[in-house]
């Protein structure tokens, strides 16, 4: 029974190292041709959803750039811009507040890297969305 098992061991073993083999000699890239200057900062989308009062909503933000977001329900006044740059102090994680009719900062400087917080801070329910408000269809303000 012993023989059995370190057989039945071995064929497993064997078995997944070639179907890792395999795997990693595979490839998915269909363009013949990649583009030697891909863009840096492909489009950033995030919608945290209803933020009610006391709660927080965070993304990463990963590449360089800049990305306005907005409050779903109270624009075009509650507005915000982050800026993405690899010249800013790295730090974990920032905050935005979400104060009455406004984020505090509304602009805001970050490493690539860094979590952003946005804390609702006030009596009223907000969304923190990735865009300008002008530009999409799902604003439904107040």
């Amino acid at each position: 029974m012993e023989n059995l098992n370190r057989r039945h061991y071995l064929v497993i073993s064997v078995s997944l190292v070639l179907t890792l083999i395999i795997a990693g000699c595979s490839s998915t890239n269909s363009d013949p041709d990649p583009d030697p200057n891909p863009d840096p900062n492909p489009t950033v989308n995030f919608n945290s959803g209803t933020v009610s009062p006391d709660e927080s909503y965070s993304y990463t933000f990963e590449n360089e750039g800049n990305v306005e977001y907005y409050c779903q329900f109270h624009t075009p006044d509650m507005q915000g811009e982050i800026t993405i740059s690899s010249s800013v102090e790295a730090v974990e994680r920032d905050t935005v507040y979400m104060e009455g009719m406004q984020f505090n900062p509304a602009q805001l400087s970050v490493a690539p890297g860094t979590e952003v917080v946005w804390l609702n801070i006030s009596d009223l329910d907000h969304t923190a969305t990735s865009g300008n408000p002008d530009s999409n269809d799902d604003n439904i303000g107040y």
